[in-house]
Parts: C-alpha cells; sequence; structure tokens
C-alpha cells in the first residue's frame, strides 16, 4: 500500500460534503471489518491510504460524469428528501438525475423553485387553428350569462358560424360532452354551454374533454353590478311569476345566490383562454378583459360581450321611399325620390312624432341614414338628431351601377347567371358581394344593439343584413328576404330573442323584390334569366307641380 501514489487532495463541495463524508465513513467501516478478520497486521497507514484512494475516485468519477454531461445542470432536492438520503446512507444520491419539480442551474448561479406539474393526461394537444371551439359559461345565478351566451350564439350564426347553445342546470354532464361531440361531427365549430360551473373541479372536466379531442376551450366568467343584479332578478321573477304565481321567487332567487355563492370558485388564467365580463347596461360601468383569447372567433366573440346588453330595446327599420330608379328598375345610384317617395315620406313622419302625428306615438331617440340623398329626404320631416353613416350604404353594383337587369342580361349574361348561382358570394366586378356588405354592416348592427328607440332609413341589400341578424336567417337566405317599399318595420326584443312586427304605411309604389330563377344555367336564354324581374316603368311617373327647387332628379 505504500508504493500507490495517493491522488492530489481537491476541495470536496460544499453541497455534496455531507454524502462525501457517508460514503467515507462506510468505507472506513468496512476497513476495519476486514481488518479484524483477515489482516491483524494492518496498519493505520494501510486505511489512511485506502481512504485516500477512496476520496480522490469520487472525486474522478464526478469530474468524469460531468465531462460527460458537459456541464449539464444537475439537479437539487428538497430538505425533506435529502434527510432520508442522508439517513439512508444511499451512494447512489451522487448520480441522480435532474428532478422534474426542482432546477438547479451552475451555469449562471440561478436556483428555481418548484414548478406547476401538470398530469400528462391533462397535457393540452396543439390545436389545429379550424379546431372546433367549447364556450364554458361560468358564474352565478342572475348575472346575464343566458342572455350573453345566446347573443354570442346569434351573432356567430348571422356571421356565417355554426353555433348552438348547450344549456345545463349547473354544469356539463357527460351527456351534454356527448351531444357536444355529435354537433361537432355535423360540420358545427361552436358549441356555447350555459351554466354556472362554480368549481374548478366542474371547469377541469371541461378542460380534460377538450384536450383528449383537441377542441379549443374559452372560459367566459360574468358577474354584474349591484343594480344590474337587482335589475336582473326582478325581470326572472317577473317571468316565473307568470308561470307559477303560488311560489316567492324572489325569496328562492336570493336564497340560490348566498348558497352558490359559497361554492363559487373564482377563473384564473392557469384555467386557459379567459375573458371576465363586469356586466352593465351603463357604457361606464361595463368592463370587460381578455386573457390567452387566440383566433377569429374567439376574438369576434370578445368585441360582441364588449358591448352592454339592453334587455328592453325596439329598432324601427324602413327603406327610403320609392326612388326614381326604383320605378325605371335601374339598381344602385343616387337618385332621389319620385312623388310616391315624397308622400311616403310625409306618412313616415306623422307615424314617428313628425307633422300630424298623434301624442302618444312612438318619437326615436336616433335616425341613421346612408349617405345617399333618397334616404336623408326621407327622414327630412321626423325630428331628433340624424346621423349619416357610410357602412349604410347601398351595395356597390360595380360596372352595373344604373343598369336595369335587361341591361345587365344583355351585356354582362355570364355575370347575371353567376350571381344567381350564388347571390350571397358573388361579387360584382369592381364592387360588392352580400358577404362583403355583411362584414360591413356588423360595426352598425353592434351599435344598434347598444342603444334603444332607432330608427334606421337604409337600403334593400343592407336591411336584408340587419334582418339576418334579427330572425336568424342563414347566410345563403340573406339575398332572399323581402323587404318591401314603403313599410315600416318595428323589432322589440324579448329576453334574447326578437320580434319583427310589419307595418305597411298604403303608399302605392313598385315591388323591387326578385326571387331566384329555377334556371342559373350561363347558357339559359334571355326569357328564362329575366323570368323573376319585378315589373317596372319605362319612364318617370308625372309629378305634381312644384316648386324648381323641389323637382326630383334622375343621376345616371
Amino acid at each position: 500500500s505504500s508504493s500507490k501514489i495517493a491522488p492530489s487532495r481537491k476541495k470536496i463541495p460544499e453541497n455534496h460534503r455531507k454524502l462525501h463524508h457517508i460514503a467515507v465513513r462506510r468505507k472506513i467501516d468496512k476497513l476495519h471489518r476486514r481488518t479484524a478478520l483477515s489482516q491483524p497486521c494492518a496498519s493505520n497507514c494501510d486505511i489512511e491510504s485506502a481512504v485516500e484512494e477512496l476520496v480522490g475516485g469520487l472525486h474522478a468519477s464526478r469530474e468524469s460524469q460531468q465531462r460527460k454531461q458537459k456541464m449539464a445542470p444537475i439537479a437539487t432536492t428538497n430538505d425533506s428528501k435529502q434527510a432520508q438520503l442522508l439517513q439512508a446512507g444511499e451512494e447512489a444520491a451522487l448520480n441522480r438525475r435532474p428532478d422534474a419539480n426542482y432546477y438547479s442551474n451552475h451555469k449562471n448561479g440561478l436556483n428555481e423553485g418548484p414548478r406547476p406539474t401538470v398530469k400528462p393526461e391533462l397535457a393540452a394537444k396543439p390545436c389545429p387553428i379550424g379546431a372546433p371551439l367549447v364556450v364554458t359559461i361560468v358564474g352565478l345565478p342572475c348575472r346575464g350569462k343566458s342572455l350573453a351566451a345566446h347573443k354570442v350564439a346569434r351573432h356567430l350564426n348571422w356571421r356565417g358560424h355554426s353555433a348552438k347553445v348547450f344549456n345545463v342546470e349547473s354544469a356539463a354532464t357527460t351527456d351534454t360532452l356527448r351531444e357536444i361531440s355529435l354537433f361537432f361531427k355535423e360540420s358545427n365549430n361552436v358549441a356555447i354551454i350555459d351554466g354556472m360551473h362554480l368549481t374548478r373541479q366542474s371547469r377541469q372536466l371541461l378542460t380534460t374533454f377538450c384536450n383528449e379531442k383537441v377542441f379549443h376551450h374559452l372560459l367566459i366568467e360574468f358577474s354584474c353590478t349591484d343594480k344590474c343584479l337587482r335589475e336582473n332578478i326582478d325581470d326572472t321573477v317577473a317571468f316565473y311569476h307568470n308561470l307559477d304565481q303560488n311560489i316567492d321567487w324572489e325569496r328562492r332567487l336570493r336564497e340560490s345566490n348566498e348558497v352558490h355563492s359559497a361554492l363559487f370558485e373564482p377563473c384564473s388564467p392557469l384555467e386557459g383562454p379567459l375573458i371576465t365580463v363586469n356586466n352593465s347596461e351603463d357604457v361606464r360601468l361595463h368592463s370587460i378583459t381578455a386573457r390567452g383569447v387566440l383566433g377569429a372567433i374567439q376574438t369576434a366573440i370578445l368585441g360582441v360581450l364588449a358591448i352592454p346588453v339592453i334587455r328592453h330595446r325596439t329598432f324601427y327599420l324602413s327603406r327610403h321611399g320609392e326612388s326614381e330608379y326604383n320605378v325605371l328598375g335601374r339598381i344602385g345610384g343616387d337618385a332621389d325620390l319620385s312623388p310616391r317617395g315624397m308622400k311616403y315620406a310625409e306618412r313616415l313622419a306623422r307615424q314617428l312624432g313628425g307633422p300630424g302625428s298623434a301624442p302618444d306615438c312612438p318619437k326615436p331617440k336616433l335616425i341613421w341614414t346612408s349617405e345617399l340623398r333618397r334616404t336623408i329626404r326621407t327622414v327630412q320631416n321626423i325630428p331628433g338628431p340624424r346621423t349619416a353613416i357610410k357602412d349604410l350604404n347601398e351595395i356597390n353594383a360595380g360596372i352595373c351601377e344604373g343598369l336595369t337587369y335587361e341591361e345587365i342580361q344583355e351585356r354582362f349574361p355570364q355575370e347575371f347567371a353567376w350571381r344567381d348561382q350564388d347571390k350571397f358570394k358573388y361579387r360584382y366586378p369592381h364592387g360588392e358581394s352580400y358577404l362583403d356588405l355583411l362584414q360591413r354592416v356588423d360595426s352598425v348592427v353592434q351599435a344598434l344593439l347598444a342603444n334603444t328607440d332607432v330608427l334606421v332609413v337604409s337600403h334593400q341589400a343592407v336591411l336584408r343584413c340587419i334582418m339576418a341578424y334579427f330572425k336568424g336567417t342563414r347566410p345563403d337566405d340573406v339575398p332572399y328576404i323581402n323587404v318591401p317599399l314603403h313599410t315600416l318595420l318595428i323589432v322589440r326584443s324579448y329576453g334574447y330573442d326578437f320580434e319583427v312586427e310589419t307595418v305597411p304605411l298604403k303608399v302605392e309604389c313598385v315591388d323591387t323584390y326578385r326571387i331566384q330563377p329555377k334556371n342559373c344555367s350561363t347558357t339559359r336564354t334571355t326569357a328564362d334569366a329575366l323570368t323573376t324581374v319585378p315589373a317596372h316603368f319605362d319612364a318617370p311617373i308625372a309629378q305634381p307641380t312644384m316648386a324648381p327647387s323641389q323637382a326630383a332628379t334622375t343621376i345616371s
């Protein structure tokens, strides 16, 4: 043993001093036992030499391991685990692999604490851009959840998506999830689960479901101001009182709120994309925050929720009075009113608080028109603040502006046939399609929903898009909604539904409604193409005697 060269001594790292000491002590004890049994003449020098060899070997092993790992980070453990290893004297602790919860970076000297762990079965898989979306509604009773859920679904369906509200009593069940899976298999893409989902456990069920199915998941949590809560309770009590007058619905609702408030666990950003809404009809108190919202659909939902919901609303919609172009069967342009159109403007004013109106007649608080003069002339006798909005202008017919359907068939027969084949998506050359128009009118509809008692005087195509929102019409059917001239449409909201009342004002006019012809082929005859074209005059209608400044003109 005296001939062996002891390795050079190196200072043991501070964090491994105790572990080295344990290993050395065990080796010394082993040498002592062996000396006592088989080598009684062994000296202390032999033992010291063996100890030096052991310590040097430990250092050499550590340096070799670090070279192989290229100075890879070494894991540390918490105090309780380290104490257990020290007690057991585990030599394997020197070569322990990095722990998933703790991390020690020897390179930059930074030590991080515990990281939250995620169970493998709950780890979210990356969702494709076009994957379906599950929206989970969260909140206590009477916070405006159902009203907002149906508002979101109505808007998404209006914009061409396929959305549906799934009503649950408190939280989604496995039956609900099964229905959603079948719903998505039918090429639908947005499911809104309207319930309370008060606990994180109930929401975790939905998160796991979406991760397994590779669906997008969005949480929307609702709260409201005290005034809004009282109004919501009053509305709910009035609704249920009509169903059963023997129950104290107000007391039941307040007790339900107290019970559920004790169970409520607010949403955390760690649960996924989250929108929080503080409901109020007052735009100054209505607030919304968002975290992790991604994609066009989720962004559209955010825009819808940003506008306060007014429970009781009334809107008045009307086309302009008959124009000179309507009489001649021409589309587009900026023609003035015909004599019959001027008469309708007077009749509309008497209906809505103008000269000669009844004291109890409705009076709009706001009047919106397009920038075209036929709409502005229609409301000139109606009292109230007027605003001309560019987005309410008629659809741009491009190269077909100012032409009759007969002239379009003669000059552009193929374009005329293509439009009949898909009127919603067809875009006039250098013009617009109904799809473009729907996007243009979106901002007007959202502004309309934030107000009440608004009169909108616009054009046939624009009002078709607006009426499609209130009626829940499929996009492909929007171009065939009948919005006749000289008719007032009154839209009233009932909860999250709308009712449309049609009020003809009995002023004679032409009919501009054209249905889809049976033959939409590009090789069809002229007679087949013009089968459904409405009748019109070949010359302007004779005007009554009036001052030259009031004479109607036609713009070509």
